[in-house]
Parts: C-alpha cells; structure tokens; sequence
C-alpha cells in the first residue's frame, strides 16, 4: 500500500508489490472527469470486481467486472417507479422508427476490450442518434453508447401497432367474405333469368368454372376450368359488379386447365367472371381484390 505518486498526493494506491496494477482511491473534485476509485489490471481477463454468495457452494461469483469491461450478474433492475418520473407522454410512431434501426453483425477493433475476436450483434449508435436521440448518449472521450432499455419501450409499443394493423386487415378480410356472401346469394337468385349473371345452362353442363383460389387476394389468383372435348371457341370474361366487361380471356384448350389473374391489373373490389364455351355461358363465379 501507498500514496506516493507522479501525478498527484490525493491518491491511495493499493497493490502487490511492485506491480503497477491494483485499486486507486483519488480525490481530484476538479477534473472534468473525477474518478474517485479505479481498478488496474494488465490481464484483461481477471476480475476487477467480484461479489460472491458465501451460501452457495464454492463461493459463487455472482457479479463480476472483467478488464475488457464485460459485466456478468444474475439479474438487473433499472429504477422505474412512477414516483421517479413526470412529463409521462405516449411513445409516437414507434414501429415507424424500429423499421429504419439497422441491426448488424461486427467484431471489435483491437483496445474496445474484446481479446477474444468473438462477433457480436447490436446496434450503431450514429445510426440510433438519427432516428432515436434520446436512447443514445454521448461519454467524456466522445464515445457513443446506446441505452437498450430505451429501445425495448419502442419494441412493445410497435409489437402493439402492429397487432392492430393484423386486427384491421382481419375486419377487412371479413367484411369482403361478408360481401361475398351476399353478393353469392344474389347469384343465386339470378339464376332462372336470361341476364349476363345467370349460372349453369342445360346446354353444356359438362364442361366447368372452379371458384378462384386465394379468393380474397391482393397479388394473383388462380381460376381452374374444365371445357369438353368438342368445341369452337372458349372464354373467361370479367365484368364489374356493374356488368361492364373488364377482360375476356380466350381459351386455347380442352380439358383442365387454369388462367391467373394478377391483382395490380385490377382496381380493388369484387368482380364476376364467366365461362363461355360456344356462345353459351356456363358458369359465373365472383373474386375479390383486396388493396395490400
């Protein structure tokens, strides 16, 4: 033990004999950055800091600060009672925001404090200022750290927006099921008339219109037909709910076969599609476009 030093006589060193590693006690209240305990090590590897439990078998480390400056402990808890806080606010856009982090993969340079060459996955902290000031916070040598506590407040509350968004574009999917339904059951009543809408005719019920599948959809749909051996001319017409023709697709073949539809050929919203064989319409079946 000693207190003689170079720089300054408010220092207390404690250390092996000799060595210059051990515990600083400093007592510098002027300097912009006053540390007033330090610990010296040349082995970056050894523990600068160690509580061990005393009941545990061995007496167990369980918390420790290494000279690469990782900490290890078995739990933590930040201060965050309601009582230490004000100005309470709700978070705003936070799934806008997490969508512009960039999470990456690095290794440390040589001094950060990583001997082991070991990858590591994160954040920048440049890149986190931009979008998220307030999680990132600036040391005395200009060194930036990131406060991730602050970022998993931003992760629950985009988790939440984003359960919503689901819970939106299920309503609307069940609406336009409802609407399909509706608009199946005015097919149906249509079928003894001589309309554009009517459904199967006597004349060729050998050949077939398959519902499309997805149905609702936002990007393409398939639509399976079957068309005799025997015919002159074979079509797929669209029309709008209205019963203006938006496509007609000849049909080269007999037997099986299927046409796709591409969404973003369509304006969203529910369409009835026809099979013709020979002049004859067959079948009418609808499909709807939902927007992405």
């Amino acid at each position: 033990m000693g207190n003689a030093t170079p720089s300054s006589t408010d220092q207390l060193w404690i250390k092996p004999g000799g060595k210059d590693c051990g515990i600083v006690i400093d007592h510098q209240p002027t300097l912009p950055w006053f540390q007033s305990m330090s610990t010296y090590s040349h082995n970056k590897q050894s523990a600068h800091y160690v509580v061990k439990d005393k009941t545990a078998v061995g007496n167990q480390d369980v918390f420790y600060v290494i000279g690469t400056g990782m900490i290890y402990s078995q739990g933590l808890y930040l201060g965050s009672d309601s009582t230490l806080k004000y100005d309470i606010k709700s978070l705003e856009n936070p799934l806008d925001k997490i969508l512009q982090l960039r999470g990456v993969s690095y290794l440390l340079k040589s001094g950060s404090g990583d001997s082991n060459n070991q990858r590591h996955n994160g954040l920048i902290a440049q890149e986190v200022e931009s979008i998220i000031p307030e999680a990132v916070n600036t040391m005395h040598n200009g060194i930036k750290a990131i406060s991730y506590s602050d970022l998993t407040a931003m992760l629950i509350e985009s988790v939440k927006a984003q359960n919503e968004s689901i819970k939106d574009n299920l309503r609307q999917l069940e609406e336009a099921k409802e609407e399909i339904k509706k608009l199946n059951e005015l097919l149906s009543s249509c079928c003894n008339s001589e309309n554009k809408f009517s459904t199967t005719k006597p004349t060729a019920r050998k050949a077939t219109l398959f519902q499309n599948m997805p149905n609702p959809f936002n990007e393409k749909t398939e639509i399976r037909y079957f068309i005799p051996d025997k015919f002159n001319s074979a079509f797929i017409k669209v029309y709008s709910i209205n019963g203006h023709e938006i496509k007609s697709l000849p049909l080269e073949s007999a037997g099986e076969g299927n046409i796709h539809i591409a969404a973003s050929s369509l304006s969203p919203g529910t369409y009835v599609y026809h099979l013709i064989v020979d002049g004859e319409q067959i079948d009418s079946k609808l499909m709807t476009i939902i927007s992405q």
